[in-house]
């Protein structure tokens, strides 16, 4: 945090309170305080925010069977709901519980190839203790 916004904070605590305890302690802790920039974010329980919470629970599970899945496994499953927009399915897979693992080049109809990325559960990935280094 910067030191006038400290100052900021400071002012509006001595207002309420006669003396801050460990007022140096605050500062210092105030200092190292990381703010976000902008305005949180809302959260909101739309269908959007529901499908895309069903769908990636399929996933986990459908993981754990069959080891790894992909974004039409998921949609033939679990189906958008009506005034959901298409381009929600992209947020699916894009969370820490997944691991992209390959693409998977798919023909769609009229010829033309496209890849999907198949993935797994990111607690399933195992740890690379050789840091990219070739053995001998």
């Amino acid at each position: 945090m910067r030191p006038d916004h400290i100052d900021q904070v400071l002012g509006v605590l001595q207002r309420l309170y006669r003396e801050i305890p460990h007022e140096h302690r605050l500062r210092t802790m105030l200092a190292n305080l990381e703010l976000t920039k902008g305005r949180p974010k809302k959260r909101n329980s739309g269908p959007r925010e529901r499908w895309i919470e069903q769908a990636r629970e399929f996933a986990r599970q459908y993981i754990r069977q069959n080891g790894i899945v992909d974004i039409h496994i998921i949609r033939e499953h679990v189906p958008l709901p009506s005034g959901v927009d298409e381009r929600a399915t992209g947020g699916v897979l894009k969370h820490p519980d997944f691991v992209k693992v390959r693409d998977k080049p798919v023909r769609k109809t009229g010829g033309r190839i496209k890849t999907i990325g198949e993935y797994s559960l990111a607690e399933d990935e195992e740890e690379d203790d050789d840091y990219g280094f070739v053995q001998f």
